[in-house]
């Protein structure tokens, strides 16, 4: 059975391993069967956190999970979320009603603003979203995408109850805009993107002819960086054949969950395989060697990406 760790000082307890939504809908490889076949087989392995958006698939992915649930639904943790336009009481509501119409669902277990947007400010929208917590409707808080300039503005943290944010071997800005935060207010970090939409697999052996998707814009696969990733690959695939069998995204996702501040990491699957790689990592399953090897050498991308305000260089809120 999979690990599970407390959400903050809240009373829900989710998976290390949780199953991210974006690419239910909305990417190239996206397919509605082979994502349901995906939750079912998540559910039976112990994974209990499926974190989901109304902006995937303009909502197909919300639907998709919600059916894919089914009658399992007291079993599982939903984390969805509501657009950084959908940040004022009056749409925040109706995001949240049309989330659970498309979840099949009557509560959320963490309702999470997706960005930060330039307005209302943020303890507008933490104002209403404690109000929907005592309607019932939502369990629990969480933010998404936060930095300095958020965490900094909020006037009482004590209700959110986790933050997610880009975190792998090659994004590494969480380290030190994020976790110190966390640990202060004792509150979760939940991972996305832990393999960079595949980067980390090593499935992209030149970056022509991508995905007609968001992986185009990645700032990994783009000129300026592709270089310096292909190098660092080598280093991951090293590190891969020195462990006992384990691919490159499961040395990836090891080293992440090697990391004390991490509560999950959200893995995206298109294919049971996928989740089947990710199911079988731990804390504990590569050395401490192997982690110290890959921190040396992913160094090297956190003074080149910091200039960057996301994975895909865009964030509502302008530059970093």
């Amino acid at each position: 059975m999979i690990e599970r760790r407390r959400v903050g000082a809240s009373d829900i307890f989710v998976s290390r391993i949780g199953l991210g939504g974006w690419q239910a809908s909305g990417w190239e490889t996206s397919h509605a069967a082979s994502y349901e076949q995906v939750v079912h087989e998540a559910i039976d392995r112990g994974v209990n956190l499926f974190d989901t958006a109304p902006s995937y698939g303009k909502g197909e992915a919300e639907r998709l999970l919600g059916k894919a649930i089914g009658a399992k639904r007291e079993s599982v943790i939903i984390a969805t979320k509501f657009g950084p336009k959908d940040s004022t009481p009056k749409r925040l509501r109706d995001s949240l009603e049309q989330s659970l119409k498309n979840l099949n669902t009557d509560y959320i277990d963490i309702y999470q603003q997706h960005w930060p947007p330039r307005t209302p400010a943020v303890d507008e929208t933490l104002g209403e979203l404690l109000k929907l917590r005592d309607e019932g409707k939502i369990r629990e808080i969480g933010v998404s995408n936060w930095g300095p300039r958020e965490f900094s503005e909020v006037s009482n943290a004590s209700p959110i109850m986790a933050v997610q944010g880009a975190y792998s071997l090659l994004w590494r800005r969480a380290e030190k805009e994020i976790f110190p935060w966390c640990k202060t207010e004792q509150v979760a970090f939940f991972a996305y993107s832990p393999l960079c939409q595949g980067v980390l697999t090593g499935k992209f052996k030149s970056n022509e002819n991508l995905p007609r998707d968001s992986r185009r814009q990645n700032i990994f696969l783009q000129d300026k960086l592709y270089p310096e990733v292909k190098s660092f690959l080598s280093a991951l695939s090293d590190a891969a054949r020195g462990t006992d069998g384990f691919s490159m995204a499961q040395v990836a996702l090891g080293w992440i969950l090697a990391q004390p501040p991490v509560t999950s990491v959200l893995v995206g699957c298109s294919r049971l395989s996928q989740l089947l790689e990710a199911c079988t990592i731990g804390g504990d399953s590569i050395s401490q060697q192997t982690e110290l090897y890959l921190s040396e050498q992913s160094e090297h991308f956190i003074p080149l990406t910091q200039l960057y305000p996301s994975l895909w260089n865009w964030h509502p809120r302008g530059a970093v």
